[in-house]
């Protein structure tokens, strides 16, 4: 099976955030999804208990500038490390970055096979907030993500697009710690919807929530926690 294609079938979209004025924004390469969160973090680890994702597990690294620069995937006996090479254009305000990922399970039997490579390019606006997202090769080559903010910094709609024309829109709602509560993702194939809500509990000491509660329109719930450690 196609590396990129096996992660990305146990990664599903996590959108959360925290809001100070000192936060950095991490952006996470591998499901363009965005965090916003408090104190110089270190490293991230997601555990999730759905069904599908048991002894599933992956972990960020960040750097002091609030970038990934690492992620490790655990699913049962395999191990995905990725490393990821940036390079920034201030001319342009545009970043390029290559993903190197490889199987370093040790067991032949358990490897996926052969290397992968995640590229894509981001746009940055002159708040250093990601607006563009363009990934590059693969199926998805030129595949694009529009990301659009309020006033306060809060990501309030991402817009996906397929080459060119519009495939989807989702828009976020926020309670007054600046969490997002809600999202609802419009598809324009069919015109359907699909509403998410969340609940979270367990902070730690920098406020940054650990245990976040997912459901569903049909009633589906799941839980996601987080370890987060801190320079």
């Amino acid at each position: 099976m196609n590396l990129k294609k096996f992660v990305l079938v146990l990664l599903l979209p996590f959108f959360f955030a925290c809001k100070t004025g000192h936060n950095k924004i991490v952006w996470t390469h591998f499901d363009e999804d965005l965090d916003m969160l408090h104190g110089d973090v270190k490293q991230v680890t997601i555990i999730y208990d759905r069904p599908l994702a048991k002894s599933f597990y992956y972990v960020f690294n960040i750097d002091r500038d609030g970038k990934e620069r690492g992620l490790h995937v655990h699913f049962q006996s395999t191990h995905l490390k990725t490393r990821y090479v940036a390079k920034y254009d201030k001319s342009s305000n545009t970043e390029d970055f290559i993903g190197y990922t490889k199987d370093i399970s040790g067991s032949k039997r358990n490897q996926v096979s052969g290397n992968e490579t995640i590229v894509g390019i981001y746009k940055y606006d002159n708040q250093g907030r990601i607006i563009k997202y363009v990934k590059i090769g693969g199926v998805e080559d030129r595949n694009s993500y529009i990301y659009k903010y309020n006033n306060l910094g809060d990501l309030i709609e991402c817009d996906e697009y397929d080459d060119g024309q519009l495939e989807s829109k989702t828009t976020f709602k926020y309670d007054k710690r600046y969490l997002i509560t809600e999202s609802l993702a419009e598809f324009e194939e069919d015109s359907s919807l699909e509403k998410i809500s969340y609940q979270y509990k367990n902070f730690d000491s920098m406020n940054n929530w650990l245990t976040k509660i997912i459901k569903s329109e049909d009633g589906t719930t799941s839980t996601e926690t987080r370890k987060i450690t801190y320079y």
